[in-house]
């Protein structure tokens, strides 16, 4: 029945989306100002970034995200969450400034 599908589509998302909540990169002592916001685990930073950006109202060129403070940013945009290590965490950092190219 209907309930058997419900449940399903809570182990699914569950199993296939993650919460996250962040900061504005105002106020990065303040990790969870906002959220948490469920995104799919094989979201690409790109788009996480511009979900992130949008309730923040920020343009998603003038920020970076990092896994925690004062962690390396994550650069590779087009990687998914589940590839950046991100799929299993709670909170993700926003900070100033576009992230320096995969090289640099």
């Amino acid at each position: 029945g209907a309930g058997a599908s419900l449940c399903a589509q809570m182990y699914e998302e569950r199993r296939n989306r993650v919460r996250l909540s962040f900061n504005h990169p105002d106020r990065p002592e303040y990790e969870e100002e906002f959220g948490p916001i469920s995104v799919s685990k094989d979201a690409t930073l790109a788009e996480l970034k511009a979900s992130l950006a949008e309730v923040l109202g920020l343009s998603p060129e003038s920020v970076h995200l990092c896994k925690q403070r004062g962690s390396p940013q994550l650069k590779e945009e087009s990687k998914t969450l589940r590839e950046v290590g991100l799929a299993e965490s709670s909170t993700v950092h926003v900070g100033h400034g576009a992230p320096c190219g995969p090289d640099e």
